[in-house]
C-alpha cells in the first residue's frame, strides 16, 4: 500500500482545485498546491481511508489492487471533507452584483458520487460503508459519517449490479 506521503501527493495532483476552493492549508503558499497532513486538513480523511482498508479483502499479493483501493478510498474521504468545508457557502448579492459561492457544492457532489462508486468498485462496499452489522462504523457528524443512499434498489448491492461492466 502507498504511504501517506504518496496519498498527499496524489490528492494534490487530482484534487488541487477542490482543495483550494475549500480553503485547505498549503505546505508552502508560494508553491504548487500540496496540502498538509495535519488535523483540520488531510489527517482525518487519511486516517479514515487507512481504517477502511482494514475491511478490504484484496489478497496481500495484489499490490497494485491494494494501492488502487487505498487511493480510491483516500479520494473519497478527502472529497467528504471538502464537501463538509464548503457546506455553509451561500450566494451573495450586493448592489446589483451577485456572486455564486454555492456553485461548487453541486460540482463536489458529482465528484463525490464518482469517487464513491470507484471506491466501492476497487475497495468493496464494506470499506466504503464502514462495515456491516456489528462491524459498522456508527453514524455521526464529520468524516466518520458515511452517507449512503441505497434507494436505487431493493438491497445494498442492487445499485451496483454490473457496475464493473461500465469501466
Amino acid at each position: 500500500m502507498a504511504d501517506r506521503e504518496d496519498a498527499v501527493i496524489y490528492v494534490a495532483a487530482v484534487l488541487s482545485a477542490p482543495l483550494a476552493t475549500a480553503g485547505f492549508p498549503r505546505r508552502n503558499p508560494d508553491d504548487t498546491f500540496v496540502p498538509l497532513d495535519t488535523s483540520g486538513s488531510l489527517k482525518e480523511p487519511l486516517d479514515a481511508a487507512e481504517a477502511a482498508m482494514e475491511l478490504v479483502t484484496i489478497p496481500e499479493t495484489d499490490a497494485a489492487g491494494i494501492e488502487a483501493a487505498y487511493m480510491a478510498l483516500v479520494r473519497y474521504h478527502v472529497l467528504l471533507r471538502i464537501r463538509d468545508e464548503i457546506a455553509l457557502r451561500f450566494d451573495v448579492g450586493i448592489a446589483g452584483d451577485s456572486y455564486r459561492l454555492s456553485q461548487s457544492q453541486a460540482q463536489i457532489e458529482k465528484l463525490l458520487t464518482d469517487a464513491r462508486e470507484a471506491a466501492i468498485f476497487l475497495a468493496g462496499s464494506a470499506a466504503v460503508a464502514g462495515g456491516t452489522g456489528a462491524d459498522a462504523i456508527t453514524s455521526g457528524p464529520g468524516i466518520g459519517a458515511i452517507e449512503l443512499d441505497w434507494s436505487g434498489g431493493d438491497s445494498v448491492t442492487d445499485e451496483y449490479t454490473g457496475w464493473s461492466d461500465r469501466w
